[in-house]
């Protein structure tokens, strides 16, 4: 065993022969050096189909040919220190030869050429053939249970309500520019129905035309999450609607970005009261039918995404095919903010197989948070979602910019929330966009924080709200569930 408390490395009976590979059970957020520490690399987990909050890791993770020892550091867990445990070294090659000297013993080692360790990558690898998608997502449109209207500190804000800049097109402009740098596949962002249509047959583009035309601008690829039902059709922007109007309300809005748009998502977190308070049935009959057939009907190679609940549910998904939803998605997705958001993915294809199905699977949303510059925690799970091996087809990360939950009016800061990659002030960004951009671009090679970024002082976050639950499977207001850190709103 290793840890803080015992000592940091080990040394391997032979030198690893070619193809080896380092198996060890972990916990807490972990690195391995097999050069004495000049370079370091996030261990690769092992393949599972199950897996629990809170248990420890099963790693599996390529050892350079000739390496002699592994030294390790690591983040604790909230629970207890990180540690390492059970380790050794397997390879099909035969031909290990005698260890090199350790790199622990205050000298550099000096292997042959025949056994010198292979280069180590970056703090970041490189994406490896096939790598999951990485997308990110924009600020909430609305929040309701905050106030009735926009976002004042999102893309929807309205002047002279909106406070991250007077003229949201600056915010709208600067963010879909970081997006490009990032390399990221799409940017999820809320397309509220409330605002588009405020008045039934009564629509106002304005604000979803310059976002999309900024997009396309810059050859940013949009995914949009239809929300929230306007005062008009329905008692609350929660409850269902008539299927008839929603119907309407996607033709119009397929119909008219269809040339630029292709993938749209049905509603967000519809388990969750603040999005959605009908029931799931409901939500099956009024969103998921009519949505896919009005967006097949107005764009026939558009996606249909079933919307991701809060909570990953086999009991959930089932309830889509119980209400007649089965054959009304063309790919589902999921949020998951625990500590391997991946693995969820597993039991979702399980589900899926259940069905006879084989959608793609979309991770819609997972992150943590994080106010440092150096946000180890968000690297780490960046790092670990997209080179993972697990069955998705896109990982959308929670969110680009640190955003605040305000009230309004005059807008009010409610709640500071740090789940972006950049700062709130659209310039600053944390170390982790240089390894999403490495993650996603492949340019691993360079400075933490990417040319142009303000590097600036560490920043003394906001406090958060924290709500410890010992149910973390039921999902209380505003939560998610960012592990190793205690339950915190967003």
């Amino acid at each position: 065993m290793v840890s803080a408390a015992t000592t940091t490395s080990t040394t391997f009976p032979l030198a690893a022969p070619a193809g080896s590979f380092l198996r060890f059970n972990g916990i807490g957020t972990l690195g391995v050096s097999f050069d004495g520490g000049k370079t370091w690399a996030l261990p690769q987990t092992q393949q599972e189909t199950i897996h629990s909050i809170d248990h420890f890791e099963n790693y599996w993770t390529p050892v350079p040919q000739g390496a002699s020892s592994v030294m390790f550091r690591g983040q604790n867990w909230y629970g207890g220190p990180w540690l390492a445990r059970d380790l050794s070294v397997w390879s099909q090659n035969g031909g290990g030869t005698a260890p090199a000297p350790s790199p622990t013993s205050g000298a550099s080692p000096t292997p042959s050429a025949s056994t010198a360790p292979k280069p180590t990558p970056s703090a970041s690898p490189s994406p490896k053939p096939g790598m999951i998608g990485g997308g990110i997502n924009a600020e909430p449109s609305m929040r309701p249970w905050r106030y009735s209207g926009a976002n004042p500190d999102g893309w929807w804000c309205q002047p002279p309500n909106c406070f991250q800049n007077p003229d949201p097109m600056v915010s709208i402009n600067n963010e879909l520019a970081l997006a490009k740098r990032l390399g990221v596949a799409n940017v999820r962002v809320e397309f509220p129905w409330a605002m588009i249509e405020p008045q039934r047959g009564v629509f106002d583009w304005s604000r979803a035309d310059a976002i999309v035309g900024a997009a396309q601008t810059r050859g940013v690829r949009l995914q949009p999450a239809l929300v929230f039902t306007p005062s008009w059709a329905a008692s609350g922007p929660t409850m269902a609607p008539n299927a008839q109007d929603f119907s309407t309300f996607v033709s119009a809005i397929v119909g008219r970005y269809h040339a630029t748009i292709h993938e749209w998502e049905m509603w967000n977190e519809p388990d969750h009261f603040h999005y959605w308070n009908s029931g799931e049935a409901a939500y099956v009959q009024s969103i998921v039918i009519p949505g896919y057939k009005a967006a097949k009907a107005a764009d026939p190679t558009s996606k249909v995404i079933l919307a991701g609940p809060s909570v990953w549910s086999a009991g959930w998904f089932n309830g889509v095919f119980t209400s007649g939803g089965g054959t009304s998605f063309d790919i589902v997705a999921y949020h998951d903010y625990g500590g391997s958001p991946q693995q969820t993915a597993f039991s979702v294809q399980a589900a899926e197989q259940a069905h006879g199905g084989r959608w793609p699977i979309w991770l819609g949303e997972y992150g943590v948070q994080e106010g440092s510059l150096s946000d180890t925690q968000q690297q780490a799970l960046m790092t670990a979602v997209l080179t993972s091996s697990a069955p998705l087809a896109m990982a959308q990360w929670y969110n680009l910019r640190d955003d605040f939950s305000m009230t309004c009016c005059p807008a009010q800061v409610a709640v500071a929330a740090s789940w972006g990659i950049v700062m709130h002030n659209d310039s600053t960004m944390k170390n982790g966009f240089a390894t999403m951009q490495c993650l996603l671009l492949g340019s691993c090679a360079g400075t933490p924080v990417p040319p142009g970024a303000t590097p600036g002082p560490t920043p003394t976050p906001n406090p958060p709200e924290v709500h410890v639950s010992p149910t973390p499977s039921i999902k209380p207001p505003e939560l998610h569930l960012p592990s190793p850190s205690p339950i915190i709103r967003k």
